[in-house]
């Protein structure tokens, strides 16, 4: 296996010579060229190495950028999904809708489910799976593949996206997400000391905040089930991975959501 592994990377590190890879005025076709092996690479595990080692060699620059924490770098899986998804629109975004019977009172949902908007108190009856706070949960929920979704995070003041598991506390301290062992979250809040308009992810109720921000008013959360790990990103251009929680998973995942000053809302499918 390891030795047709490297013939074919020896053929098409000829085949991208004879287009220019290495250089000259066939910057276009051949990136078209490129990304076009990464999507068949992509869908098949054990070319993982051939496609580290044609990335290296074609001196590709990532679409996906991440701050200088070395010591949490995007996945490669992640890089090569965010130059996929750059040049040919192709888009994993899994649709959900927000369940408004566990939307808290100070939320109100859209009628299509894909809006949450801070509000006056909406009279819905309290019930064990209603949050307390101004915050909501998908109706769907995921416990294998991969997932990602798009949110508009532009028109609210305070925001929190991420996931949970369906048996978060509804009630108390503990409730918000990424305040206990059962959610994970990216968010824009106060932050002890260093007063408002803070980002940072949060998990298990250890903040950890990132410097820059979030430049764009949309972020990307992306769910890996069987890996293990769900990641944050800017969805500036060229995106920015911000940060990767790694874990076990032992539950279905919801999405989770809670806005502040104004709504969130996620965002269509992408488009080319």
């Amino acid at each position: 296996m390891e030795m047709m592994r490297t013939e074919r990377d020896m053929r098409t590190s000829s085949m991208m010579e004879g287009m220019g890879m290495w250089g000259g005025s066939h910057t276009h076709y051949t990136r078209v060229y490129l990304i076009s092996c990464l999507g068949s690479m992509y869908r098949n595990v054990q070319a993982h190495m051939s496609l580290h080692i044609l990335l290296q060699r074609a001196k590709v620059p990532s679409m996906v950028h991440h701050p200088g924490n070395a010591s949490n770098p995007p996945p490669l899986e992640d890089q090569i999904l965010g130059l996929y998804s750059k040049h040919w629109g192709v888009s994993g975004v899994t649709d959900i809708l927000l369940d408004v019977r566990t939307a808290g009172n100070r939320l109100h949902i859209s009628d299509d489910g894909k809006t949450a908007s801070s509000s006056s108190h909406q009279n819905r009856p309290e019930t064990p799976e209603r949050f307390q706070g101004p915050q909501v949960m998908s109706s769907q929920s995921f416990s294998s593949g991969r997932h990602y979704w798009e949110v508009d995070v532009g028109g609210a003041k305070y925001w929190t996206v991420g996931m949970c598991y369906p048996n978060i506390d509804r009630r108390g301290g503990q409730s918000g997400i990424g305040y206990n062992k059962k959610s994970w979250g990216l968010m824009r809040g106060r932050l002890e000391g260093l007063g408002g308009n803070q980002y940072s992810v949060v998990h298990d109720s250890n903040r950890t905040p990132f410097p820059g921000g979030v430049s764009s008013t949309r972020v990307r959360i992306d769910l890996d089930y069987e890996a293990g790990r769900i990641s944050f990103y800017d969805l500036c251009d060229p995106i920015r991975h911000l940060h990767t929680f790694t874990t076990t998973f032992t539950q279905p995942l919801h999405v989770g959501v809670g806005a502040g000053g104004g709504c969130i809302k996620k965002c269509g499918r992408s488009q080319k």
